[in-house]
């Protein structure tokens, strides 16, 4: 007969936890472009990818991810629904990707979302809920200066798409842990409205351009909305008080509130935006994957979502958990016989097979 010890049966829970609440977290991602505004071929590889990376199709090695970003898992929901912008409808979500967005820039007309959409996603973000960008994502919603300070700027222009070198400024962060010191791609190098690192909530700069390239100087117009500061900044990190405005000076960049307007201040959760991504063959590089799959887990690994912290206001039901994933000792704790009796829990087949190798290695072992 088969008899477990209490650390045997401790190890074969804490497997079953670990896949199946790494998998708790839901991700919105946003794919929408304005009618008449440039549309990316590459939405649907994006869509792919990220979709992969979360559900872990996609299988990133050691040379690129560390394995907490590896290991990392969560549901993708791929739509270009502008109605899910409501309270209601996003406060589901443990973050919102923009991808590849793109309206149309004023004084032109057309926008992927109107006012009272774009006020949910604020007040979203104020409530503590994480954000995502992925290139163009700088390049929408100019009438909202709230959405520019989430992302940190507004994009300006870029040069002609051309090859050049990419290296991380930060072997610190997730998203550029194992990123090579000179990633050669093809690329739109982005230049900003303003430097993200003078928000309130200095933007932390991961990812600068490496060789040079052939750059006009001047925007499509003839002239620079702005500067963007030293090191050119390509990919960076925020966390707390994301939509908050300098007390005594304006910014510029379309990153001012209008006169009148009440958009919501605050947001104490992670926003990660990088430039990168334009062309379908950026979206198979590994080493480019990596750099999606850990900001979007390190957004995701938020104390101000549910899907971390029980008792947040934001995102999907789960089980707090570490860097690794793995349920942290408090939410282990809390963790009774009556919550797993009275709580469903899905476990995926990978899940099933590990606790039947588990399995079976401890009856070898007693037998």
């Amino acid at each position: 007969m088969l008899t477990l010890c209490s650390a045997q049966l401790c190890m074969l829970f804490s497997l079953m936890l670990h896949c199946t609440f790494a998998q708790g977290a839901r991700l919105l991602l946003f794919t929408a472009t304005a009618q008449g505004a440039y549309r990316h071929d590459s939405i649907p590889t994006a869509i792919q990818t990220i979709t992969a990376l979360g559900n872990g199709d996609i299988s990133l090695s050691s040379d690129v991810a560390e394995s907490a970003v590896s290991g990392a898992r969560w549901e993708t929901v791929a739509s270009e629904d502008a109605g899910l912008f409501t309270e209601q409808g996003l406060e589901q979500f443990d973050a919102i990707a923009f991808v590849h967005n793109t309206d149309v820039d004023p004084p032109g007309t057309g926008t992927i979302l109107s006012f009272d959409q774009a006020s949910a996603l604020l007040s979203y973000i104020s409530s503590g809920g994480g954000y995502v960008g992925v290139h163009s994502a700088a390049n929408t919603l100019y009438s909202t200066p709230g959405y520019g300070r989430l992302v940190g700027s507004f994009f300006d222009y870029h040069p002609a798409l051309q090859r050049v070198s990419i290296g991380s400024l930060s072997k610190d962060h997730p998203s550029t842990s194992r990123f090579p010191e000179s990633l050669s791609i093809r690329e739109e190098v982005y230049h900003f409205r303003t430097d993200p690192r003078r928000l309130p909530s200095p933007a932390h700069v991961l990812l600068t351009n490496t060789s040079a390239f052939q750059d006009p100087g001047v925007n499509a117009q003839g002239f620079r909305n702005g500067s963007d500061g030293s090191p050119r900044p390509l990919a960076w990190w925020r966390e707390g008080n994301l939509l908050d405005v300098p007390e005594e000076e304006r910014i510029g960049g379309g990153l001012d509130d209008y006169e009148g307007d009440g958009n919501p201040r605050g947001g104490a959760g992670r926003s990660f935006y990088t430039s990168l991504g334009h062309l379908n063959e950026t979206w198979q590089e590994p080493a480019f994957q990596a750099h999606i799959a850990g900001g979007i887990h390190w957004v995701l690994s938020s104390p101000t979502v549910k899907s971390n912290t029980g008792s947040a206001s934001i995102g999907s039901s789960g089980t707090p958990t570490d860097q690794s994933g793995r349920p942290t000792s408090t939410a282990r704790d809390q963790i009774g016989a009556a919550d797993v009796a009275a709580s469903p829990v899905k476990v995926s087949p990978g899940a099933m097979f590990l606790c039947a190798v588990v399995l079976s290695s401890l009856w070898a072992v007693q037998t």
